[in-house]
């Protein structure tokens, strides 16, 4: 939860992670590392690609299933059932996250789902980031400038993800976010898109509609319309 944040020292976090010795995975903006910290408990840290002293390491619990894309996602857990009540409490969390790195820091952290940068208060960032497509803001793409409303974007994404156990990207050429405009456009309700496991009742049906309501105002392409995380 955000208010269990603990700030780190790069002493402790050199002996978290053993100076660095064990490596989860590298991405376009910065390696993970394994650590454990002193009561015991597993933990992941993702440092930046760029060797600035003021860029921060982000220290998360270590999920041994792996991340939410392979949850959702991998061939592995396929079969793995996901109560929508789980899926709510991702969803949560995840912009309980966001809101922190938004406006609980000494600077702001964009994370856009692939990426990291830290920002001062005010600023937008010009610049070329390596990140995951599917996740990252278009308007980001089309001006160059990175901001909050971008990890908004992201966190859209991720919500119709959730709603509808599918890929940015599936069967092939499908887009996630194209495909669901459609259909929503279509029957005013997404739910053709919907994960049937899920989609059962029609309480959880409404519950559905909400979120895919939210997901698209989150995917607007007018960047003032998109909500503001800590709404």
């Amino acid at each position: 939860m955000v208010d269990n944040i603990k700030i780190f020292t790069k002493d402790e976090l050199k002996r978290i992670t053993k100076n660095s010795s064990h490596i989860l995975g590298k991405g376009g903006s910065g390696q993970v590392y394994k650590g454990t910290r002193d009561d015991s408990t597993m933990v992941a840290v993702k440092a930046s690609i760029e060797r600035l002293i003021d860029v921060p390491m982000l220290v998360y619990e270590f999920a041994p299933n792996g991340n939410l894309h392979n949850v959702l996602h991998g061939k592995a857990n396929r079969h793995l059932s996901l109560s929508l009540d789980l899926r709510l409490d991702i969803a949560t969390e995840s912009a309980e996250g966001l809101k922190y790195m938004h406006s609980s820091t000494n600077h702001t952290i964009l994370h856009d789902f692939g990426t990291s940068k830290l920002l001062g208060r005010e600023e937008d960032l010009t610049m070329f980031v390596v990140g995951s497509m599917g996740y990252i803001d278009p308007v980001f793409l089309q001006t160059g400038l990175l901001t909050q409303k971008s990890d908004v974007y992201s966190f859209g994404v991720v919500l119709l993800e959730l709603i509808c156990r599918k890929p940015t990207i599936y069967d092939e050429h499908c887009s996630l976010v194209i495909e669901f405009h459609r259909v929503l456009e279509k029957d005013n309700s997404g739910r053709a898109m919907f994960d049937k496991e899920i989609s059962v009742t029609k309480e959880d049906v409404f519950v559905l509609e909400e979120i895919g309501k939210l997901a698209m105002e989150c995917l607007d392409e007018e960047v003032e319309y998109r909500p503001d995380i800590w709404r």
